[in-house]
């Protein structure tokens, strides 16, 4: 009887723990050779046969069905989390056991989140207007110049 076990990993720290794995398993086995005495290439066949493999299916991260569904509070704005989810689940670990929930009200607005960088604050579009996290006007788009204007507000 074969049991099917799901496991979500993202797809580059599957990669890295994979060819860490295998560059530890063929020096250790190198050292284990040469201790007892046997050829490197004979025990690696013997050890790491090519015809027991595991079967592993990887997953985007990226796509939207594996991202966190949980609401996340940014200032005044609130966002889904975007994490990858846990096994089993809608949510990212942390949003697994604890979630925060809207109230019913107004229809939200739709917003697009602007490519994070490390010089400004989070940003958000609404029909080329660029909203921080308080939901004020922080500047304008213009994407057929591929430019933006931000304000700049006096420190109050």
């Amino acid at each position: 009887m074969s049991v099917a076990l799901e496991y979500k990993v993202p797809r580059i720290l599957w990669e890295n723990l994979e060819s860490v794995l295998l560059a530890q398993s063929r020096r250790y086995i190198g050292e284990l050779a040469k201790r007892l005495g046997v050829s490197e290439k004979e025990l690696q066949k013997r050890v790491l046969p090519s015809s027991d493999s595991l079967m592993i299916m990887i997953q985007d991260s990226q796509a939207e069905s594996n991202q966190c569904k949980s609401y996340v509070q940014h200032g005044t704005m609130t966002t889904y989390c975007r994490k990858p989810v846990a096994y089993h689940s809608d949510y990212c670990t942390v949003h697994r056991q604890h979630r925060m929930t809207l109230i019913p009200g107004e229809e939200p607005i739709v917003v697009q989140k602007v490519k994070d960088q490390h010089t400004m604050e989070p940003l958000w579009v609404k029909q080329n207007i660029l909203i921080n996290s308080q939901g004020h006007k922080a500047g304008v788009l213009y994407p057929e110049e591929g430019r933006m204007k931000l304000f700049v507000l006096p420190q109050e």
